[in-house]
């Protein structure tokens, strides 16, 4: 798929993002969405063409301000990727962060293995890992020409060093912790990671607007804040997690029990006895999202975290929003658990 519009960079460093990521976990989605933000689009580019696209577009004087490759494990980029790391596109997106007149930036999208099972559990598609291992298993065993030539072409498929798994009789569950693992290099490069486990197309569509949607130079930091209950489980995609439970809980408190950190008497509750300490996590923050810009960061997710999700989290992470808004921030704050601790 190729789509978007061709237009006109509108900064001195014109944005290329690089979609990348489980299979299963929403690239093909994501694409729709950068399509709508008005980035020039291609759809499961393979690695050894970004380059000639990019200079097909215009080099560092053409005219697509806005790029988005997605970049997959399907067909045979699978066969690539269960061999060992994805170097190659670990190389590519070196090679293309090196480019002046360009700022890229890779997405990385993940999902849990028992959301994928059920996503790919729904649709009916064989995963690109499992059809990949067939494919490879099939054409050495014809090529070997003998049953016991076929258990020794097994055997050879059965070891792909990222994969640790059997692709002959590989399972799903299998599959996608193979891939997982070949990705892990690719993950540890990412500048953005979402999970989608529990994100459906629009909140992904707000999650990417929020990331890569601004009209600016692409240096701009956007902070994203998350509030959650540890019995609910850490934040997948958090770069640093704040401990609220410390903190004096109203659940505890017969007439506050039913409010939540969003209304008042709560904030006023909470804040009596951790107003400091929330300031000084807000001097902390100030000084850590510089060093984060500096680094070629442009997205930051900070959780805050108490034992529901209901109260002191969600009053803690509206504060230090609030507070960071006003140093000049862009902020937006999701409540991950509001509605599943009543």
């Amino acid at each position: 798929m190729a789509s978007g519009n061709m237009t006109a960079g509108h900064s001195s460093a014109r944005q290329l993002v690089i979609i990348c990521g489980m299979s299963g976990a929403g690239r093909s989605g994501a694409a729709n969405h950068f399509d709508d933000l008005g980035y020039f689009v291609i759809d499961n580019l393979p690695v050894r063409l970004i380059e000639k696209v990019i200079e097909l577009a215009g080099g560092q004087s053409g005219d697509f301000g806005r790029l988005a490759f997605v970049v997959g494990s399907g067909g045979n980029g699978a066969k690539a990727v269960m061999g060992g790391p994805s170097r190659q596109v670990a190389e590519a997106i070196a090679n293309l962060k090196s480019r002046s007149g360009f700022q890229t930036r890779v997405l990385f999208l993940e999902a849990s293995t028992p959301v994928l099972v059920q996503r790919y559990g729904s649709t009916r598609r064989p995963h690109p890992f499992v059809l990949a291992g067939r494919i490879a298993l099939e054409g050495q065993s014809v090529a070997a020409g003998s049953a016991a030539a076929s258990v020794s072409a097994a055997a050879t498929v059965a070891n792909p060093a990222a994969a640790g798994a059997s692709t002959s009789d590989m399972g799903l569950e299998k599959a996608i912790e193979a891939e997982r693992e070949a990705l892990r290099e690719l993950k540890v490069l990412a500048d953005v990671v979402i999970d989608t486990s529990s994100l459906n197309i629009h909140q992904l569509q707000v999650r990417i607007a929020d990331a890569f949607g601004f009209d600016s130079d692409g240096k701009a930091m956007q902070v994203r804040l998350v509030s959650f209950g540890y019995k609910y489980g850490l934040p997948a995609d958090a770069d640093t997690v704040m401990d609220c439970r410390f903190m004096a809980n109203p659940h505890w408190e017969a007439e506050l029990r039913d409010f939540t950190g969003l209304d008042s008497q709560v904030r006023d509750f909470v804040l009596a006895s951790a107003a400091e300490f929330v300031g000084q996590q807000v001097e902390m923050y100030l000084g850590l999202l510089p060093e984060y810009t500096q680094q070629g960061r442009s997205y930051v997710t900070l959780a805050f975290g108490c034992t529901g999700g209901r109260h002191r989290s969600v009053c803690v992470a509206e504060e230090i929003a609030e507070r960071l808004r006003l140093k000049g921030f862009a902020v937006s704050v999701e409540h991950r658990d509001l509605a599943n601790s009543r």
